[in-house]
């Protein structure tokens, strides 16, 4: 038991003689880097929705049609969209990008056909767009070219 108690004295003193260190004070090796932002580069990607539209009063003679959606043009939307940005020394941001999408089919006619209906089978976009990079953040104007098409179908 006397060996036991020298020893904790030992490691005791040893203690007591030694200072403690904690990882804020250590001296820093090399400086911090600042965040570097770039907006350059290419991009691909994918969306949905949700549309909702009509053909103004009293264009469809039968308004109980739908089953799952209103007498309209209403339904989810879907598609992609690539494009590309370049980032130049002066911060200026300048790119091109492009997107379609697709509408969901149409709801079909709950008892008896409908005078008609109607689908949005695509909608495309191709635009330029100019920017100024701000770090994080990227305001920018965009302007460009939409077509699309769509059909509407009449029920004898």
């Amino acid at each position: 038991m006397a060996w036991t108690s020298a020893a904790i004295s030992a490691a005791g003193a040893v203690l007591a003689t030694c200072s403690s260190a904690f990882a804020a004070d250590l001296p820093v090796k090399a400086p911090m880097r600042a965040v570097i932002y770039n907006w350059t580069g290419f991009y691909l990607g994918g969306h949905v929705g949700y549309g909702a539209g009509s053909f103004g009063p009293n264009t469809n003679a039968e308004p109980l049609q739908g089953v799952f959606f209103p007498h309209s043009v209403t339904g989810l939307t879907g598609g992609f969209q690539a494009g590309y940005v370049r980032q130049l020394a002066s911060k200026l941001v300048l790119g091109a990008e492009a997107d379609i999408s697709f509408g969901s089919p149409v709801d079909v006619p709950r008892l008896t056909p409908a005078l008609f209906d109607s689908t949005i089978d695509y909608i495309a976009t191709a635009r330029g767009r100019i920017g100024y990079a701000m770090g994080p953040w990227m305001p920018y104007v965009t302007g460009g070219l939409a077509w699309g098409t769509t059909h509407v179908s009449l029920n004898g």
